[in-house]
């Protein structure tokens, strides 16, 4: 029987701003049913790459997708609009990648994309390769959750984090001495995401991963709380939280995922429902908050 020649691999390419990075990433992995990976070529220019099979040109969904992310410029999410490209590649061309730097985030962790990039010795240490989830570190509200996580009380603590992504919080988490994490997801993907790379970095063992829309699934009450949402999803965990006593009563709830033109809405939310926002940052126009139950703030304090 003739041997039918190999078909090849599509690579799709983005280039886009550093701060776009996680989110066309996201968007990439959605359209094309595929896994990603970032390169960084300097400060101002990172290229998301996707890679799948040739068994279609792919032109009709490259199509769709620069139409997504037109839309998601309009509607404040991407701060520019990207450029895309689609190359037919063979085998041996698709799986070279080259590494970058470490990425320091606040004063203890540093996040690389493979094991052969070497970090500070003080640092710890997170592989983070960006295939199939959102979360690899380079996205504003992706650091602004793990600044405030570090400041935070963790060792010991049982922590819930709410659309885990690529796993990132929750790896931190367990990295940081977390007695018990919770990492939920609805998408089966980033699931799996989470899952190996919880098993790269050695704490898979420490994390307890559940399909669930948002905490609907998840029961007890935690020392911790994190998501990386957006604004609607935000709102709609605030009255999950708060319906199932997820947070004890001197817990900390850190959000982000919003931009701070969303956070007053947000915030007004928050308040109704009986939560203090205790601390606030923002960083390239993306907003994150740490919460407690209103009137524990003190008591938090005092323990």
């Amino acid at each position: 029987m003739e041997r039918k020649p190999d078909l090849g691999i599509l690579k799709v390419e983005v280039v886009t701003h550093p701060a776009d990075s996680e989110l066309i990433g996201h968007l990439l992995s959605s359209f094309f049913n595929t896994l990603t990976t970032v390169v960084v070529d300097d400060p101002d220019q990172v290229r998301v790459c996707a890679f799948r099979p040739a068994l279609e040109d792919g032109a009709d969904i490259l199509r769709r997708f620069q139409e997504k992310c037109d839309e998601m410029v309009r509607l404040g999410y991407l701060i520019q609009s990207p450029s895309v490209s689609l190359t037919l590649l063979d085998l041996e061309e698709a799986f070279w990648f080259p590494s970058f730097p470490p990425l320091l985030i606040g004063r203890t962790l540093a996040i690389v994309m493979d094991a052969s990039t070497p970090t500070p010795p003080d640092r710890i240490r997170l592989t983070i390769t960006g295939a199939g989830g959102f979360g690899t570190g380079h996205h504003p509200t992706t650091r602004l959750c793990l600044v405030l996580m570090e400041q935070s009380p963790i060792a010991s603590k049982v922590i819930l984090d709410v659309g885990t992504g690529s796993g990132i919080l929750s790896i931190a988490a367990a990295k940081w001495g977390a007695a018990t994490v919770v990492a939920t997801d609805l998408d089966p993907c980033a699931l799996s995401s989470a899952r190996y790379h919880a098993a790269i970095n050695q704490v898979g063992n420490a994390i307890n991963f559940l399909q669930s829309d948002l905490a609907k699934a998840v029961s007890g009450s935690f020392d911790l709380i994190v998501s990386n949402l957006s604004a609607e999803l935000v709102k709609d965990l605030a009255y999950q939280i708060k319906e199932k006593n997820l947070l004890t009563e001197t817990g900390i709830w850190i959000g982000s995922g919003f931009t701070s033109r969303q956070w007053s809405e947000v915030h007004r939310l928050l308040t109704r429902l009986g939560y203090e926002v205790v601390t606030t940052e923002t960083e390239d126009d993306w907003q994150a908050f740490q919460a407690v139950w209103a009137g524990n703030s003190l008591k938090r304090r005092k323990k």
